[in-house]
C-alpha cells in the first residue's frame, strides 16, 4: 500500500520540493531501470539467502527511501530516493513468492501474492489522499512511509507465529 502512495504523490511531491521537470523525468525513468536490475538481482539472489530478513530490509529500505524523497531538497538525494523506492517492491517480489511457497507446499497461495500487491496498490493512495491537499502532499507520502513500516509489522509477526527466525544466524545460507 505504501508504494503505491509513494508513486501517486511523487510528482507531486516533487514539484512542491520546487524540482524542475528534469529531474522528475530523470527520477522516473532511472526509477525504471532500477527496478528491471532488482528484479532480476533479486531473482538471481532469492535461491541464496534467507527470505524474512530479506523482506524485512527491503521494506525498511523503501520506508527509508521514502522518508528521504520527502525530508530532501537536493535533486540528486530526491533521484536516488526515486530509484530505491522504487527498486524495493521489486526486489521483494521473488521472496515473497519463495516464502509463499514455502509456507504454503499446495502452491495455491503464491497465486494470490500478485492480486494482493495490486489491492496494496489501489488501497494506499486512497487513504493517503485522506491526508493530502491541494497544495500539500507531503503527509500522503508520510502515510507511505507508516504503510511500509505497518507491512513490515505484518511480515515480522507472519515470521514469528510461523516459527521462522527472524534474525538466522547464517544470512547467506539459503
Amino acid at each position: 500500500a505504501g508504494i503505491g502512495a509513494a508513486w501517486t504523490y511523487v510528482e507531486r511531491l516533487a514539484h512542491q520540493q520546487h524540482f524542475p521537470p528534469s529531474t522528475i523525468g530523470l527520477a522516473a525513468a532511472a526509477s525504471l531501470g532500477c527496478q528491471v536490475i532488482a528484479a532480476w538481482a533479486s531473482a538471481w539472489l532469492s535461491s541464496r539467502v534467507r527470505k524474512w530478513p530479506t523482506v524485512l530490509i527491503l521494506i525498511s529500505l523503501q520506508a527509508a527511501a521514502m522518508t528521504l524523497a520527502v525530508a530532501t531538497h537536493a535533486p540528486a538525494a530526491f533521484i536516488a530516493a526515486v530509484c530505491i523506492f522504487g527498486a524495493a517492491p521489486a526486489a521483494m517480489q521473488p521472496f515473497q513468492v519463495a516464502e509463499v511457497i514455502a509456507l504454503d507446499p499446495t502452491r495455491r497461495a503464491a497465486l494470490l501474492v500478485g492480486p494482493t500487491i495490486l489491492v496494496g496498490n489501489g488501497l494506499g493512495p486512497l487513504l493517503a489522499s485522506f491526508a493530502t491537499t491541494q497544495a500539500d502532499v507531503t503527509a500522503g507520502f508520510w502515510m507511505a512511509v507508516w504503510m511500509s513500516a505497518a507491512s513490515a509489522a505484518v511480515y515480522a509477526l507472519s515470521a514469528v507465529r510461523s516459527g521462522r527466525s527472524l534474525a538466522p544466524p547464517e544470512f547467506w545460507a539459503a
